[in-house]
């Protein structure tokens, strides 16, 4: 049965950008303070973990390829041990965790939105397979992932409030 409220609680902070341990240690404490204010949902921005790809548009050439080296080392496996700490805490505090996360897999990053229930099993994962950082508003469309009322789509953009109107039925709760 579902519920008619869930206290969900926002996650706003600067990752401990291109180290993805230090980030999930801070991002835990969040968690936990959350937790321990009654959230059921923790959310929090895309690719929080390492942090968003944002170098590339103020360097290029060599430099660029280092540093997006050292993010694709950084990006977390779904199998990896931070995975398995956020599966962990998130049965240890009985809370979903929703957010953003660099995922490697097979030679590739993708922003993936990573959903683990409270029960610590991953319920879901979404893969942003197209960059959307340079390209117009109107040629990329919403990408929407529910959990029961509860949806989320990548990217936030500010554009995208007609696109979240139409999409959101009565009685769904929609974040971005």
């Amino acid at each position: 049965m579902l519920r008619s409220t869930l206290k969900v609680a926002a996650v706003q902070m600067a990752p401990v950008y291109l180290d993805a341990k230090a980030t999930w240690d801070k991002l835990e404490g969040r968690i936990r303070d959350a937790a321990s204010s009654g959230a059921e949902l923790v959310t929090w921005g895309e690719s929080l973990l390492p942090g968003y790809p944002n170098w590339t548009t103020v360097s290029t050439g060599d430099e660029q390829k280092q540093v997006y080296a050292r993010y694709w080392r950084e990006a977390l496996r779904l199998d990896g041990s931070i995975v398995a700490a956020m599966k962990g805490l998130a049965a240890a505090l009985g809370v979903m965790l929703m957010g953003g996360i660099a995922e490697q897999h097979s030679g590739s990053t993708y922003c993936t939105l990573l959903t683990i229930g409270p029960d610590g099993e991953i319920w879901g994962r979404h893969r942003k397979l197209k960059p959307t950082w340079r390209v117009p508003p109107r040629s990329v469309g919403s990408v929407v992932f529910l959990v029961g009322k509860t949806g989320c789509r990548l990217p936030a953009r500010p554009y995208t409030s007609k696109k979240r109107f139409c999409m959101s039925p009565p009685g769904r709760a929609d974040w971005s």
